[in-house]
């Protein structure tokens, strides 16, 4: 059964979220923290499958515990619930949970997210073939999705992406890996990739810059190799995009 873990000071407000989800017993169980460093010790006992986090918070806030689930289960999605009114900060939390839920909210719409949340995880996967490496990254992006995929071509072997909520964690070809990795496997044609959910364990990081400008690096390369060679491909890019909804749609 799915594990939710809530990470809240206000008490009240988690016996409320405990006993008016007790309804769901049957799709998820409820463990609960009342700050961040209890939800981190919680994380290293047992599996989640999401993590639901107030930002302010005693001892360990939720911005560390952040910190800590993008460093240790990438694949861990989050929903932020607190009444932050800091513009830039809101920006940036909307950008890093998969819901941002402002206080006061209402159970239901909590409870739709979570589900939302756990029917995503479960469905998520597939394998498509006839698609572009640079759309297939760009539709990871623009859908900030977490998975490890797999490229296999019969010429060039295979190689790995980690993605973590649209950004680009890491790259293995070979021996090589990070961002050179990256810009290999751009150039790798008649590709079938393998996606799915990332392993739960720890992951390293290697790359920090933006899909973008691994693209646009690529694109230069590409585009001093000669006539002939791989370039931009607007239609693959499309049909890394339809292909993909359809198999999301289809699990």
């Amino acid at each position: 059964m799915d594990r939710v873990l809530i990470a809240d000071d206000d008490v009240q407000l988690l016996t409320i979220l405990t006993e008016s989800l007790e309804k769901y017993k049957d799709k998820f169980e409820i463990v609960t923290a009342k700050n961040g460093l209890e939800a981190i010790l919680a994380l290293q006992k047992q599996a989640f499958s999401t993590v639901i986090t107030e930002i302010r918070m005693p001892k360990v806030n939720g911005l560390v515990l952040l910190g800590y689930l993008s460093n240790n289960f990438p694949d861990l999605p989050c929903i932020i619930i607190t009444d932050e009114s800091s513009g830039k900060l809101k920006d940036r939390l909307k950008r890093e949970a998969v819901y941002y839920i402002e206080k006061p909210f209402r159970i239901p719409e909590l409870a739709k997210a979570i589900l939302s949340v756990l029917d995503r995880k479960e469905k998520f996967g597939g394998k498509l073939s006839g698609v572009s490496v640079a759309g297939f990254m760009k539709f990871i992006g623009r859908e900030r999705l977490s998975c490890l995929c797999e490229l296999s071509s019969a010429k060039q072997g295979k190689g790995y992406f980690l993605f973590n909520n649209g950004s680009l964690y890491n790259a293995i070809h070979g021996n090589v890996k990070g961002e050179k990795a990256a810009l290999r496997m751009l150039r790798m044609k008649d590709v079938t990739i393998t996606y799915g959910h990332l392993p739960r364990r720890r992951i390293s990081r290697s790359i920090y810059c933006k899909i973008e400008d691994i693209e646009q690096k690529w694109q230069r390369s590409a585009g001093t190799e000669g006539p002939g060679n791989e370039k931009h491909d607007s239609a693959n890019n499309d049909a890394a995009e339809n292909m993909l909804r359809k198999s999301k749609k289809a699990k």
